[in-house]
């Protein structure tokens, strides 16, 4: 008779609270600029020292301002663009969690639901969308520990986004945010 005895480490399972905003806005003349704002909510539950499930919720808008100086006749063209981007991603973390750099990746998918609408001087706005898909998502990331709790943490993601039912787009995104690790 042969007996076997495995030994697994136990770990406690820890979680960890994470809000990010970002802002950009480009004036590329007098007449044409863009924005850009996001911000993300996330939960990510650790149920190994390295290894976490994190669900996350994003609200993005973006808007771009153009002139058109067709002729004699001068226009401005707005083009509003929405998204909710809803993600479910494994992170893997670098480092022990007791360091105070704790870089990571993290892999996974998510669900967007995006939006367009596009509108010349006062006239009615024309729509695109929504248009909804589930893709790839993937990225890497920082957190440095301010507190044994508190994280500055920054990432850079990628999703393959819908452009209309059938098409889809890389999109990029980088983030700088709090964590809080309770």
């Amino acid at each position: 008779m042969l007996i076997t005895f495995v030994s697994i480490k136990a770990s406690a399972l820890y979680t960890e609270l994470g809000l990010n905003y970002a802002y950009k806005k480009t004036n590329i003349d007098l007449y044409n600029s863009t924005e850009q704002q996001s911000s993300t909510g996330s939960i990510s539950l650790y149920f190994w020292d390295r290894v976490a499930i994190e669900l996350s919720y994003t609200n993005s808008l973006y808007v771009k301002k153009e002139q058109n100086q067709a002729n004699v006749t001068t226009s401005i063209r707005t083009t509003t663009q929405l998204a909710d981007i809803y993600g479910l991603d494994l992170i893997y973390v670098f480092a022990d969690k007791k360091a105070a750099f704790q870089p990571y990746i993290k892999g996974g998918a998510a669900y967007i639901a995006k939006s367009q609408r596009s509108q010349i001087d006062n006239q009615s706005p024309g729509t695109a969308g929504p248009y909804y898909g589930v893709a790839p998502s993937y990225g890497i990331g920082l957190k440095y520990f301010l507190t044994d709790s508190i994280a500055l943490r920054t990432g850079f993601d990628i999703m393959r986004t819908p452009v209309d039912n059938t098409n889809y787009v890389e999109d990029a995104n980088g983030r700088l945010g709090l964590s809080w690790i309770f």
